[in-house]
């Protein structure tokens, strides 16, 4: 896969046509003006993916990617809340998970919503290397 980075905000890009916005945002900002205990749970997700290879962490202006290769989770901080998605290649059943979205080539896009650091259990870091894997 060809990559290339933007002259302007120096992103690196997956594909040569993938269009993004120049508006870099960091994890600091992304987190201000929120509850501590959101940026504590993000900091107990980042560290269970940070334990394998090759991961990258991409703020953007609305949410933050985490990919190996491609994006395997999509975490968004809310007002009280942190929106995770995850892409996985089977359906969970588990009542934490708030939205549940079937894709071609039996993938499903599973979206949980965090309050605090106690939420990052064995299950969801599981799920979220069980993405990983699925990406990298």
């Amino acid at each position: 896969m060809t990559r290339r980075r933007c002259t302007r905000c120096g992103r690196e890009l997956r594909a040569p046509d993938q269009a993004h916005a120049c508006r870099p945002r960091t994890l600091d900002e992304h987190f201000a003006r929120r509850p501590p205990a959101l940026r504590e749970a993000f900091d107990a997700l980042l560290a269970a993916c940070l334990a394998a290879p090759r991961v990258e962490v991409e703020p953007l202006p609305a949410t933050i990617h985490l990919a190996a290769g491609r994006p395997f989770a999509i975490v968004t901080p809310r007002r009280e809340t942190l929106k995770l998605a995850l892409l996985l290649d089977r359906a969970l059943d588990d009542p934490r998970i708030v939205r549940r979205e079937a894709l071609p080539a039996s993938r499903h896009v599973h979206t949980l919503l965090l309050r605090g650091p106690d939420e990052v259990d064995d299950a969801l870091i599981a799920w979220l290397r069980e993405a990983q894997a699925l990406a990298g």
